[in-house]
């Protein structure tokens, strides 16, 4: 990859070139910038290689349709580009965890508790499974959505996956420990209240 820092206008100026040709040599150039910048930040996304294919695809479009007036425009396009991709995909991200959330494991809902405490630790425990549940495999995150909350029976959803419904067991039992395992990582985490 080639530093952002060692580059002056004609050695920008020729990756652009190359770029819009489709040269490997300028295409990876872009790439280890986009890389840079999606896999440089905190964003935790579920699959960061398809973003940066998507942007670059997006800063091809870009190229080709005539917004670089200068060399070092190319370099602030590809940066902006990659920067507010990157947080629309987080937030997009989040927003779509937000509405997988498994409010369908809280047993009651916390607007009904007459006691306070018993609001707070509703709450906090609400809190955990959203945790839990985010950083769960998308594998088992669909699991569980067919299993507990579209609440299809076993057989149903392992005659649709094409395996036994032993096998679909295993599965759950195996996506119920990871589940375990992120909150007792959650837990140790935590502040203590003693």
């Amino acid at each position: 990859m080639i530093a952002l820092t060692r580059l002056d206008a004609t050695a920008i100026a020729r990756i652009h070139d190359g770029f819009l040709a489709g040269e490997e040599e300028a295409v990876r150039a872009v790439q280890g910038w986009v890389e840079a910048i999606v896999r440089g930040g905190n964003w935790r996304f579920a699959d960061p290689e398809s973003l940066v294919q998507e942007i670059l695809i997006e800063l091809l479009e870009l190229v080709r349709a005539g917004k670089v007036r200068s060399p070092g425009g190319f370099l602030k396009l590809v940066r902006t580009t990659a920067r507010y991709r990157s947080v629309d995909a987080y937030y997009a991200q989040r927003r779509r965890q937000e509405r997988e959330s498994p409010d369908i494991l809280l047993e009651t809902h916390p607007a009904r508790e007459e006691d306070p405490g018993r609001r707070l630790a509703h709450a906090e425990r609400a809190d955990v499974l959203v945790y839990v549940f985010q950083r769960l495999p998308e594998a088992c995150r669909e699991l569980w959505r067919r299993v507990y909350h579209q609440r299809r029976s076993s057989a149903q959803v392992a005659s649709e996956m094409g395996i036994t419904t032993n096998n679909l067991r295993v599965r759950l039992h195996r996506c119920l420990q990871r589940a375990r395992e992120i909150a007792r990582q959650c837990e140790a985490m935590a502040p203590s209240h003693r």
